[in-house]
């Protein structure tokens, strides 16, 4: 339903909902990095995906370091994409809301890699660092891909809606 100025109402609860998976998702990355020993920890999930997984290539094994990389790659595309969610939600799109994305979570990522620094067992790498804003970038892509064919589908809509009936 429309309301005078065509814009459809934003409910407050929603908005809500959106900054808190946003802020669940960064606190998850930030436990993960906590941890001491985060190499057992991946190696179990490599193991347990070697198990279940057959592989077209004879001979590949999944390292923990490879797994590693992988999940921490999505939980930013994750963060990201929640984060462009949000902004959005609060009134930020376009070019500004992936430029803000790619500064929150690149910011993010930076420091959760100064936290792992001071974890005793942790290093701090620019490979994570890079891993993460590779994540980060593919999730404003997606999301900027998905914004766009959404405002399309809307004009689209709008227009057939106009339309003059005979």
């Amino acid at each position: 339903m429309y309301l005078e100025n065509n814009r459809t109402r934003h409910s407050p609860v929603r908005l809500l909902l959106a900054w808190a998976a946003v802020i669940s998702v960064m606190v998850l990355i930030f436990i993960l990095s906590h941890q001491s020993v985060s190499g057992l920890f991946f190696t179990r999930i490599a193991d347990y995906v070697q198990q279940r997984v057959k592989f077209s290539t004879a001979g590949t094994v999944l390292t923990a370091d490879f797994a590693r990389m992988t999940i921490y790659g999505s939980l930013y595309l994750i963060l990201s994409l929640l984060l462009a969610g949000a902004l959005s939600r609060s009134g930020v799109h376009h070019v500004k809301n992936g430029i803000l994305v790619l500064l929150i979570s690149g910011l993010f990522a930076v420091s959760d890699e100064l936290h792992q620094f001071l974890v005793p067992g942790r290093v701090s790498r620019l490979s994570d660092i890079l891993v993460a804003l590779g994540g980060i970038l593919t999730g404003i892509i997606l999301y900027q891909i998905g914004s766009l064919l959404h405002d399309i589908g809307t004009e689209r809509s709008v227009r057939r809606d106009e339309a003059p009936r005979l």
